[in-house]
């Protein structure tokens, strides 16, 4: 988890590819996403982040205030 939140630290655009992305990887990126403040485009569309990974990222996009677009 630790690498995966320095990694989006550096980041300003992140897209995952369809289909590889499902919910332990939503939970995982919504716990990153709550203290990031650097991310401005992220693009998860079309992946399998099922309810409680969703559910996941809609909370942690309430505590970030960096990301402008969400797909």
């Amino acid at each position: 988890m630790l690498i995966f939140q320095s990694f989006l630290l550096k980041i300003h655009f992140y897209k995952i590819v369809k289909g590889l992305f499902m919910a332990a990887g939503a939970k995982a990126l919504a716990e990153a996403l709550k203290s990031n403040g650097v991310l401005t485009y992220m693009d998860i569309g079309y992946n399998k982040l099922e309810d409680e990974g969703g559910c996941a990222i809609i909370d942690s996009l309430l505590l970030n205030t960096s990301l402008q677009v969400f797909l």
